[in-house]
């Protein structure tokens, strides 16, 4: 029952996303982009995780771009594919992104990175709601990423998406990781203080 509305949610949500126009897109993006770099937990941490979007996914060029500024270090997911698992790679200015598994775009080379210190993990998403369920594209990959944390390090997680993507309450399953934050163009909810 539970799988079927999940399922039933995406479709929903990946059929919403094909309405939105490239100007629409990038402007709400901005937007997002801009309330992310403004959380505490952006400012605090030595080590984002971004992803490189997907059509219609939340453009995080702008965050990027940030990063890059102010010198912090910045991972990307890439495919471990003898685990069947993502990971994270570091990316640095002007390296190539290739296309990975399901065509997401990862850095070239070997080395995957181990995520230490303070760690802020930008994750997509179809559905968030206000408890910081989400609602990914079915394979528990970032379930698995943000349980990479090790002893003594700090994660906070961000989800993003648009506002038309926050549900009030999302069908969960146990193994499901909820996100600390949830931020769309139109605001930021904290949603360590709903549960």
């Amino acid at each position: 029952m539970i799988e079927s509305t999940k399922k039933d949610i995406r479709a929903a949500m990946r059929t919403w996303r094909t309405t939105l126009d490239d100007a629409w897109l990038a402007t709400a993006s901005s937007a997002i982009g801009d309330r992310l770099v403004a959380l505490d937990a952006y400012r605090s941490a030595s080590t984002v995780c971004l992803f490189a979007s997907l059509a219609h996914e939340v453009r995080l060029d702008g965050v990027l771009a940030e990063c890059r500024r102010q010198g912090r270090r910045v991972l990307l997911p890439a495919y471990r594919a003898a685990e069947r698992v993502y990971g994270f790679k570091e990316w640095v200015d002007g390296q190539p992104l290739r296309p990975g598994h399901w065509g997401v775009p990862e850095p070239e080379g070997d080395a995957f990175a181990e995520l230490r210190g303070s760690t802020l993990m930008v994750v997509p998403g179809l559905a968030f709601d206000e408890a910081g369920a989400r609602i990914g594209y079915g394979a528990g990959y970032y379930d698995r990423l943000l349980g990479l944390v090790g002893p003594g390090d700090v994660l906070t997680a961000v989800g993003v998406c648009f506002a038309a993507q926050v549900h009030a309450a999302l069908p969960q399953e146990a193994w499901d990781r909820r996100v600390d934050f949830v931020v769309t163009e139109r605001r930021i909810v904290d949603c360590r203080m709903v549960l």
